[in-house]
């Protein structure tokens, strides 16, 4: 398919979902994407246009399961774009909710009430012994949105400069809002009627307001500058099929406190990749097959979860005016594990249990199988 056709695919089509499978090997940081996000960069070229072209599409979801499942989910998205040849303004709107509701246990004491935590007296025992101790709880598995805007200048057929700004929230990876923006410089690398390769460098601004556990402490906001590394892939396939292959890599530049934990220059790095198959199978009507990965070098603490306190050498939170102190705030993220393991500071085996599950999983994946109507 020529790239002018399959770009035109992309933006102006609405994908009905066949199924959404989100097995985050873990809630991280991530999206993205720049970001934690996922790059969902269009392999468009600059081009002679008679008039300013202008281009929509929207796409949507839902899910609902009732009785001994008790499933809600939305997702959906719409983008908007206007091009006149030498400038693209691009808008980008996405997001992913799920919501799960299960049955929970509200322990009652004889007189009926609640009982305290970890009580084990006057009828507390933990356990269902009368039906109004059966209650149900929810929660949310998926709770990510993002809103992009970007503009390219096209300075010639193979270079380009950009600006993006993006905004957002993710709550299961911790972070209740993000934002930033983008500068930098694009080049097509190589252009021929099967392969197309094109490379991106530039900066990246992300701010991050990060979920804490109740009764935790650390720095709940986050700002890294980075370095960004694009480059992107598409094989056309006859005139019906493309694949594409994206990666991105944020590499921060400055020391940060990502709540409790130092990451030194380069070691909160980001990296997302995304590859595609779409094949047209009739008339205005194609098939996507997509897989994603976000990955995220020092992510936040889960906030789920209430977890024991470190050992003071290990971890002292910041208190009575003292800022935090210990392993955590002197050893960068990616070799406190090894300094736990080995003992330093003080160090336990209690220390070394708590730290390999208290933070969110580096790697998310979401895979998704669509069907996409090209409507106009």
């Amino acid at each position: 398919m020529p790239q002018e056709r399959m770009a035109a695919l992309m933006k102006r089509s609405i994908a009905v979902s066949l199924f959404l499978l989100w097995p985050a090997l873990a809630h991280s940081q991530a999206l993205p994407d720049g970001q934690q996000f996922t790059t969902d960069y269009k392999f468009v070229e600059v081009k002679e246009v008679k008039k300013v072209e202008w281009k929509a599409s929207a796409a949507a979801g839902f899910t609902l399961a009732a009785g001994n499942a008790n499933v809600l989910t939305l997702s959906g998205g719409a983008n908007a774009s206007r091009n006149d040849g030498k400038n693209l303004i691009a808008l980008d709107l996405s997001g992913v909710y799920a919501l799960v509701t299960v049955p929970s246990l509200i322990d009652r004491d004889t007189t009926g009430a609640p009982c305290a935590a970890m009580s084990m007296m006057n009828g507390c025992n933990g356990l269902v012994d009368r039906g109004e101790e059966v209650g149900s709880e929810s929660k949310t598995t998926a709770g990510f949105l993002l809103f992009k805007g970007r503009y390219d200048r096209f300075f010639s057929t193979n270079n380009a400069g950009f600006l993006s700004a993006f905004t957002g929230l993710d709550i299961p990876a911790s972070k209740k809002a993000i934002a930033g923006g983008q500068i930098g410089y694009s080049r097509v690398l190589v252009k021929s009627p099967l392969h197309e390769i094109k490379a991106e460098v530039g900066a990246d601004l992300t701010y991050n307001n990060y979920v804490l556990a109740d009764a935790a402490v650390g720095q709940t906001n986050l700002f890294l500058a980075s370095a960004r590394l694009f480059l992107g892939y598409a094989l056309s396939l006859g005139e019906t099929t493309q694949f594409t292959a994206k990666a991105e890599s944020l590499i921060n530049l400055n020391r940060a406190t990502i709540v409790e934990r130092l990451a030194a220059p380069a070691d909160a790095t980001r990296v997302n990749a995304n590859f595609a198959l779409t094949t047209k199978i009739w008339q205005r009507l194609s098939f996507r097959f997509g897989f994603g990965l976000r990955y995220d070098n020092c992510p936040a603490p889960n906030p789920n979860l209430k977890f024991a306190a470190y050992s003071a050498g290990v971890l002292a939170p910041a208190a009575g005016g003292n800022p935090a102190s210990g392993l955590l705030t002197d050893v960068s993220c990616s070799k406190q594990e090894a300094a736990i393991a080995a003992g330093d500071s003080g160090a336990t085996v209690t220390d070394l249990s708590i730290y390999r599950v208290k933070y969110n999983q580096k790697l998310d994946m979401l895979t998704e199988a669509n069907l996409v109507f090209n409507f106009l």
